[in-house]
């Protein structure tokens, strides 16, 4: 069984506000990660356990360095992820941006479902447990594609950024990439930025698009993603 990487982002997070002191603040506290790269998966054998620990590390421009590992001590395990925190004055919520879902929703030209996509997915040998299966529905348009979020049932509260949800939206990325000619599944290694500006929802959506002015090169190719709640507020992106 296999840890989603996406828990490490909320690992870090967390790990910063009670270093911080700011613990229990998190609807006032605005929160970026930069330079997230996911380095090795983190494995559990059916019956045995195992420990998987995070070191934070002061940096310049208060920023946090972090480091995802499992082993007895930094430095003596496997490291699986690792990037930097930064702490900000978030803006008023009546000031966060919108996404306009009903006019990407009247662009879209093709609908693929939720099944659909985790069939896909499973063909090519990745099985999602049925609390990461979060996304929906994938509605494809000429500019990206706009997928519909739904936190399953008994997964869980208290998240600021739910790994189920968030596993979801980059779910979405996969399945825009397959249904636009992609040969393989393309999965997500690294992460230039991310912006919480409130909790990711339990219900909403996400727009997934190619990042504005990067050109694919070979294999690789930049996304841009906003995490919004059902009335198009963005959350996170």
């Amino acid at each position: 069984k296999m840890l989603p990487g996406v828990a490490y982002l909320e690992m870090a997070l967390q790990a910063t506000l009670l270093a911080a002191g700011t613990a229990g603040h998190e609807a006032e506290q605005g929160v970026r990660l930069h330079g997230v790269v996911w380095l090795k998966p983190f494995t559990v054998e059916e019956g045995t356990e195992q420990e998987l620990h995070i070191a934070l590390t002061p940096e310049a421009q208060n920023r946090i360095g972090f480091e995802v590992y499992s082993g007895e001590a930094v430095g003596e395990g496997e490291v699986h992820s690792q990037g930097r925190v930064e702490l900000y004055t978030r803006e008023a919520a009546a000031n966060l941006p919108k996404l306009e879902v009903e006019v990407l929703r009247e662009e879209s030209r093709h609908i693929v479902s939720g099944a659909e996509c985790y069939g896909q997915f499973l063909e090519r040998g990745i099985a999602y447990g049925p609390s990461h299966r979060g996304l929906e529905r994938l509605e494809i348009g000429p500019r990206g594609a706009l997928g519909k979020l739904a936190l399953p049932e008994g997964t869980g509260e208290g998240y600021v950024l739910h790994p189920g949800i968030v596993d979801a939206a980059l779910q979405a990325c996969a399945g825009l990439m397959e249904e636009t000619g992609g040969s393989e599944t393309q999965l997500p290694f690294a992460l230039e930025r991310l912006e919480v500006m409130s909790a990711a929802p339990a219900r909403g959506w996400v727009w997934v698009r190619p990042q504005e002015g990067s050109a694919t090169e070979g294999r690789l190719q930049k996304l841009d993603i906003d995490l919004c709640a059902e009335d198009g507020t963005v959350c996170v992106r």
